[in-house]
């Protein structure tokens, strides 16, 4: 008997392991709405809801997925209908909760809409921490299809899937402070003004919202982004935007960013005035007008760009002050585009037939003295100008100063076996950033007139709110003084650091140190 009993048990086993762990969880539960009093009471408690009829309204609802609360809705297909009118009213609101929209139908059918009501928009997020995703799914309207309030905090979209439409001003209307967008897929279409419409409401800092695209597309027969005041926005890998008009306008210090994706557009595929920055790595960015170029930058913009296809009848207008070209295709769509009189001051570069800015050789006159991003520099001060927060500029051969370079960012300067001399003048100033330098190689001055100088200066006396300065030494570097300091460190209001893991040496009697 314990013999057969354990064989069936053995038996259990055997069948039990090859049941997925999956199948023995419990079911997920959804509770079943079908009338709009049965939505109401199902977002209060939250949850996951799906519908099972179509569901209309002509009154007024308070539909709102409360601070703390979770829904999931699925659509299943069927829709969500309101003919209400009325100004500033919104069919659905997230304040402080997580709405979370799928549609599992077969037909992806499932909609949520205003009808015949200009006035009125489905989707509100305001308050604090509220978060809304889309992975399925319909949302249409006359207005904004999807707005967040002016005071909202702490807000992230994440649109995965489905379709946003609007047929008057924006698609998305995006506000608030610490505002994320990402969006990852679906369809964003406006056959208004703009697809996205992207306001800090007045702040001063770029990180007050961050919109990000990687995948997913948005159409417009307007502008496709338009965005006002100071904030962030990423376009990259296989987004795509399509416009009649301007693909993306950006106003009021606006940082954009284009490492990939696609932005054409039948106007200007960029447009940036009023103090904005604009960086450019890849991506193919077009314009089918016969008038406007494809990259428009005002005088109080700045653009740089290292990459990407930029392709129109005109390719860049602005001022060289302005835009600072180091890599990128420009073409008509078929013949090259000179470019050339954006190239950055002492940069080696050449624009080949087919319009690529690729690295020059090096010629009679044009030394290659150091290196950032894989362009070539005369001189060690242009790769520094060219370099950007966080960059490596690689000196390639001695360089003699006649004139102190000023550091004001976080840069590494690899010296490469290699010196640098001030010609009886300091080497580096460091006002602003970390300066680090690695590598093997030696800072050094000639004899300077006067004995209270140093050959690195780290601190510029910076005020209260001055970002600190910093001076990080490798191993393998020589700092080297003649009759003064060899590196001085002085801050007023600001802590300066100094982090030496080389050599730092003195012959006169100043110390090699003094701060």
């Amino acid at each position: 008997m314990k013999r057969k009993f354990f064989a069936a048990f053995l038996s259990l086993c055997m069948v039990m392991s090859l049941v997925p762990m999956t199948a023995l969880a419990a079911e997920e539960s959804w509770e079943e709405v079908s009338t709009a009093e049965g939505l109401s009471s199902a977002l209060v408690t939250g949850g996951n809801i799906k519908l099972t009829k179509n569901i209309t309204v002509m009154d007024a609802q308070a539909w709102t997925v409360g601070n703390g609360v979770k829904v999931v809705l699925d659509l299943n297909g069927y829709s969500i209908t309101s003919t209400y009118n009325q100004g500033n009213y919104y069919l659905f609101t997230v304040n402080g909760g997580s709405l979370t929209l799928n549609d599992s139908s077969e037909t992806r059918t499932g909609k949520i809409e205003i009808q015949n009501a200009s006035q009125s928009y489905p989707l509100h997020l305001r308050g604090t921490g509220s978060n809304f995703i889309m992975n399925g799914g319909t949302i249409t309207a006359t207005e904004d299809a999807l707005d967040i309030s002016t005071f909202a905090q702490d807000t992230t979209i994440t649109i995965n899937g489905g379709t946003m439409s609007s047929q008057s001003y924006s698609a998305l209307a995006i506000r608030g402070t610490n505002t994320v967008v990402n969006i990852d897929g679906g369809l964003i279409e406006n056959n208004g003004h703009c697809g996205a419409f992207v306001s800090s409401s007045g702040s001063l800092d770029p990180n007050s919202i961050v919109f990000n695209m990687t995948d997913g597309k948005l159409t417009s027969t307007g502008t496709g982004i338009l965005t006002d005041y100071a904030l962030t926005v990423n376009i990259g890998e296989e987004a795509a935007i399509e416009t009649a008009g301007t693909g993306i306008s950006v106003k009021g210090t606006t940082v954009l960013n284009v490492d990939g994706g696609s932005i054409t557009s039948g106007s200007y595929a960029i447009q940036a005035n009023y103090n904005n920055t604009v960086n450019i790595t890849g991506g193919k960015i077009q314009t089918t007008s016969t008038y406007a170029p494809a990259i428009q930058i005002g005088t109080d913009s700045n653009a740089t760009i290292s990459g990407g296809t930029i392709t129109g009848k005109k390719v860049l207008a602005g001022d060289k002050e302005d835009i600072t070209v180091t890599g990128g295709t420009f073409t008509d769509g078929e013949t090259k585009v000179d470019v050339s009189t954006y190239f950055p001051e002492g940069a080696i570069l050449t624009q080949d037939k087919d319009g690529h800015v690729v690295p020059g050789t090096p010629g009679e006159g044009r030394s290659a003295v150091a290196e950032v991003n894989g362009v070539p520099y005369t001189s060690l001060q242009s790769a520094l100008n060219m370099a950007r927060d966080g960059d490596t500029v690689t000196l390639l051969k001695d360089e003699t100063l006649n004139a102190t370079i000023t550091v004001d960012k976080t840069v590494t300067i690899d010296l490469n076996q290699r010196t640098v001399t001030g010609n009886a003048v300091r080497a580096f100033h460091v006002i602003n950033g970390t300066m680090t330098l690695t590598g093997t190689g030696t800072v050094t001055s000639t004899t300077m007139q006067d004995p209270n100088s140093s050959v690195i200066r780290v601190g510029n006396n910076g005020t209260a709110g001055t970002t600190p300065a910093g001076l990080v030494v490798g191993e393998n570097v020589v700092i080297k003084a003649p009759e003064t300091y060899g590196i001085s460190v002085f801050g007023n209001a600001t802590e300066e650091t100094l982090t030496v893991n080389g050599t730092v040496t003195a012959t006169g009697p100043a110390p090699a140190i003094s701060g």
